[in-house]
């Protein structure tokens, strides 16, 4: 069996070494057809060295990976010879998929970290040298994925390698790109941020499982850790390249998952997420109507926050688990306040006035709700509400908004539904009349005024007449 083993692992490691000389001698002629010659040769190589250990016991796990990494420089030079990009894939794919094939990959952790970042720093380089991007990520990609099944596998007692290995991963990951961008003036394409952002949410996920199961405290400093890294990262990057539009969406993105996730649900108390919220909206907005354009350009971020700030209105509007927040009962006018600045700003940014509308509309929920929270009595809500309708009208007569005046219609069916469904029924007689008049009242001068808000120009109209003017 030792004699067929030698036999059939001989042969084919002669075989693959005869392709790529075959590959050699046909380069000059036949350039195209001869390249295939040496990557089938490497992967035979492949094949012989991990069977002869295998199948055959004809090498030990030592004289194995001496093997691969042998196969693996050979594949580098043959990269750079033929000036393909199929070898050094072949080589990282061969490297980082040996210590699994070699079933060695549960040993020990701390050698795989070893033996996962000499070949890492190897292949940056070589990415680099030769400009391959595809390299660099194929191995973080590998790296990553495959270190974290084998850690997670054995004992839990190595979380501190994984960790530093994660760590690690990233920051070379991340200067290599970096460093990628600047030495070959090549900065990140929008179709690069399918294949770049992926490997950040890995590395993103999977280190903080680890470090909410080990170190709970740290995680999501850590990964507020990370984005300042990124965004240092960026900013050398910045000063010597001019577009940065692929680099700065991958960014925008990773900080919007630090937001949400590691900020928003890990790191504040939930006693104080409703304030934060209101305050990150606020300044949001306010540098989006200082700077309309960069909205487009870090929409992610901006997207995260209007997500933190709907949930954190849902939760006042519905009254779900808003009670122990300090000074709850202030959070809904300020809210309501707060939409209704936004949608004034935005009116000014033809960009962004299209998004103006959900605004208003949940600017006047808010303060209905609020009405209804922090006063008790039905006829005292029912007259703020027919205050806000009548006072909608007329601030949009006064703008000459016909926008904000129809919002009005929401207020007054609101308010129509709450007079015949709830203050009619189980209220007094004088409080039943009192809600009718102040709903029939509201209805006639809301009737007045919106004849003549009819009568207003439309934004169109008036788009029109300023351009033509």
């Amino acid at each position: 069996a030792e004699a067929v083993g030698v036999s059939v692992s001989g042969l084919a490691a002669l075989f693959g070494l005869a392709l790529i000389c075959i590959g050699f001698m046909l380069k000059e002629r036949h350039p195209r057809y001869a390249s295939f010659l040496p990557g089938a040769g490497l992967v035979i190589l492949f094949l012989a060295d991990y069977g002869s250990h295998l199948y055959y016991n004809l090498l030990t796990s030592l004289h194995a990976f001496v093997g691969v990494a042998l196969i693996c420089a050979l594949a580098l030079v043959l990269g750079r010879v033929f000036q393909g990009e199929f070898y050094p894939l072949v080589a990282v794919v061969g490297s980082y998929s040996a210590p699994v094939l070699l079933s060695t990959f549960r040993q020990d952790p701390l050698d795989l970290a070893i033996y996962f970042s000499a070949w890492s720093l190897l292949y940056c380089w070589y990415a680099i040298k030769v400009k391959q991007r595809r390299m660099y990520l194929l191995a973080a990609y590998l790296g990553l994925i495959i270190f974290d099944t084998a850690w997670r596998s054995g004992t839990s007692s190595h979380w501190q390698e994984a960790i530093t290995f994660q760590l690690a991963q990233f920051l070379l990951f991340t200067g290599t790109t970096a460093m990628f961008s600047i030495v070959h003036k090549a900065p990140l394409e929008k179709s690069s941020v399918n294949s770049h952002l992926p490997a950040l949410l890995i590395f993103y996920f999977l280190q903080y499982s680890t470090l909410q199961q080990h170190l709970p405290a740290w995680a999501p400093w850590i990964a507020c850790g990370s984005f300042v890294v990124l965004l240092c990262a960026y900013a050398l990057a910045r000063k010597c390249l001019a577009s940065m539009a692929a680099s700065r969406l991958i960014i925008a993105t990773y900080g919007a998952v630090v937001m949400v996730h590691a900020v928003y649900l890990e790191l504040l108390p939930d006693r104080s997420r409703l304030w934060i919220s209101l305050g990150l909206v606020v300044v949001m907005a306010l540098y989006a109507s200082l700077h309309p354009k960069h909205v487009f350009n870090w929409w992610p971020l901006f997207a995260a926050a209007i997500m933190i700030f709907v949930v954190s209105d849902s939760r006042l509007l519905f009254a779900w688990e808003a009670h122990d927040v300090p000074a709850y009962q202030l959070l809904l006018p300020l809210y309501a306040l707060a939409l209704y600045v936004g949608y004034s700003l935005l009116q000014s940014q033809r960009e962004l006035v299209s998004t103006s509308p959900w605004l208003l509309y949940m600017g006047h929920a808010n303060a209905m709700v609020a009405a209804t929270q922090i006063l008790h009595g039905r006829l005292a809500i029912s007259l703020v509400w027919g205050i806000l309708a009548v006072a909608t009208l007329l601030i949009a007569i006064r703008l000459s908004n016909k926008n904000l005046g129809q919002s009005a219609l929401f207020v007054f069916g609101a308010f129509g539904v709450k007079v015949w469904l709830f203050d009619l029924s189980g209220a007094d007689p004088l409080v039943r009349i009192g809600c009718l008049l102040v709903l029939g009242a509201s209805l006639y001068i809301g009737g007045l005024l919106y004849q003549k808000m009819t009568q207003l120009p439309t934004a169109a109209v008036r788009e029109k007449a300023g351009g033509a003017a």
